[in-house]
């Protein structure tokens, strides 16, 4: 038979039962709520349970029995609310959390914390404690090293302010067991902003990835220094954007410049015999920063040889490079890297100069930038590194002698031409590549009259990356008939061409790729000057015979 649902009916006696239980929870919520007539600070009762068990150790067992006689489960010993104690935390790791029913701790003494918020008071400071504690312990390892392995460069020019922070910086990041990995941002009274990267090694090629990190802003890159460890564990580097007054006073510059002027006395040059040069030189004092005169002052025979670079560059769009060895006793194997950029973007001159060297498997320990003025034709960027070969490879004179080569030039390669050689084809050479893509300049004009997208820039330059074996022979072959030193005779050089005409027909099957390929050999053949070799050219030239422009 099916009864009427309607409203559960209770005996009397699970009735009583039930009032017994709500009477005994409503005494224990409110000696919870109020002590001796002093309200407590309200918090989340499995939050106090936690704190007593950790503050006395004791074992609480909040069993209750029931009317019947029978135990209770345990309260609940949740120490964060809506979580379960697990002896696992929540990345699978063996936690601290022990259950209070579990503990054989002391029991609860006389002068044991009973308010609430004298509990939370002294958790925070214990937490506190632990903490300074720790840090400390590794500042105690931390500085000693930095101060040991820092070069002693870094502690001239970098300021106290700074060196505390970077320490700062690198015991918080070593203290957390983190990667030393940090991009660490400030502000200078004057209004220049300071980028500190630091990173965890000091393999070749850190330099470059930093800067091609940076930031593009409209505030220009004015100042930069580069430093490693001696234990090779870390790099650190400083980029400073903004612009800072030159000297500008003479009796400031004479006074700030004064080691600068005694050592260039001293080399025989005295004010008797030219004071016309000696003149010149103060006058570019008093358009150098105090920072760099003060620098420059630590090794006055090196920034005589920057100036002699700026003096060369100044009032053109060239760059003037200087290689020589270094000289000081915790340099030695390693080589000096001055250059001067006339009218370059600070970052795009340190980026190429770092791609170069990283290119020629060199490695950079130290580097500065600073600006100078260069009155109506803009400024001269002024770049200093300390290489070493990477390796412990051999050099000489031939590797300087490509390498500044190719530092003249950076300055006039385009985009193209630099993915093309040191990311995608570094066995290609910076030559071979300028050749390369100034084919392909030519050949967009020529072709895209047949095909406008089949020839356009972008196609060319890609069906050249599939067949760049042959692009790069012809380009071989571009080189080899203009050599000064051994140029090649017509009849071999229109066999070589043959040859290579041969090879695309064999090996290349696309028509667009075929017509590419040939029309290059045509531009090499009507080429008839090029300043390729010419040492200190800007950008690559080519003479054509106007027939070049015929398409078919």
């Amino acid at each position: 038979m099916i009864g009427r649902v309607g409203r559960a009916r209770v005996s009397p006696g699970l009735r009583g039962f039930i009032r017994e239980r709500e009477g005994h929870i409503g005494h224990r919520c409110s000696q919870g709520r109020v002590q001796n007539g002093v309200s407590s600070t309200a918090v989340p009762s499995s939050w106090i349970a936690f704190q007593k068990f950790h503050m006395s150790g004791a074992a609480s067992s909040d069993t209750e029995q029931s009317s019947t006689g029978h135990h209770a489960s345990p309260r609940s010993h949740t120490a964060i609310p809506g979580s379960s104690p697990n002896e696992y935390g929540s990345l699978g790791m063996v936690g601290d959390y022990v259950s209070p029913a579990s503990s054989s701790g002391p029991a609860a003494v006389a002068w044991q914390a009973e308010e609430n918020s004298h509990i939370q008071h002294v958790t925070e400071k214990s937490i506190i404690y632990d903490l300074i504690h720790q840090q400390t312990q590794t500042l105690q390892t931390t500085v000693p090293w930095f101060l040991r392995n820092m070069p002693s460069s870094y502690f001239r020019q970098v300021p106290e302010v700074f060196r505390m922070d970077h320490i700062k910086s690198i015991a918080t990041v070593k203290d957390a067991n983190m990667d030393l990995y940090l991009n660490l941002q400030a502000k200078l009274p004057d209004g220049r902003k300071v980028l500190t990267f630091i990173r965890p090694t000091t393999c070749p090629g850190t330099l470059l990835k930093m800067v091609q990190e940076l930031p593009r802003t409209d505030t220009p890159l004015s100042r930069l220094h580069v430093f490693s460890t001696a234990d090779e564990s870390m790099s650190l580097n400083m980029f400073v954007y903004g612009h800072r007054p030159v000297v500008q006073d003479r009796a400031r510059a004479e006074d700030l410049g004064s080691v600068i002027l005694n050592h260039y006395d001293d080399l025989g040059t005295s004010p008797e015999s030219n004071p016309s040069r000696r003149e010149e030189l103060i006058e570019h004092l008093q358009k150098c920063t105090e920072t760099y005169i003060q620098i420059g002052s630590n090794d006055p025979a090196r920034f005589l040889r920057q100036w002699e670079l700026v003096e060369r560059v100044s009032g053109s769009e060239g760059t003037a490079v200087s290689i020589t060895e270094a000289t000081a006793p915790s340099d030695l194997g390693n080589y000096w890297v001055d250059m001067a950029v006339a009218n370059a973007l600070p970052q795009a001159a340190l980026e190429n100069l770092c791609r170069l060297l990283f290119h020629h498997e060199f490695d950079v320990d130290r580097a500065r930038l600073d600006i100078v003025p260069d009155g109506a034709n803009g400024k001269i960027v002024c770049l200093r590194a300390l290489i070493r070969p990477v390796n412990g490879n051999v050099v000489n004179a031939d590797v300087f002698d490509r390498l500044a080569r190719g530092l003249k030039r950076s300055k006039w390669l385009d985009d193209q031409t630099m993915s093309l050689v040191f990311e995608k084809f570094p066995w290609l050479g910076v030559t071979r590549g300028e050749v390369i893509t100034g084919c392909c300049s030519l050949l967009h004009p020529v072709l895209s009259k047949e095909n406008a997208i089949a020839f356009s820039k972008a196609n060319i330059h890609d069906t050249i990356c599939r067949f760049m074996p042959l692009a790069a022979r012809i380009a071989d072959l571009f080189l080899e008939r203009f050599d000064p030193a051994d140029p090649l005779d017509d009849e071999t050089f229109e066999a070589k061409c043959s040859a290579i005409l041969q090879s695309v027909e064999d090996d290349v099957e696309d028509r667009i790729a075929t017509e590419i390929l040939v029309k290059m050999v045509d531009i090499v053949r009507k080429t008839l000057k090029t300043n390729v070799y010419m040492r200190d050219r800007y950008a690559l030239g080519f003479r054509l015979d106007p027939s070049v422009m015929v398409s078919a």
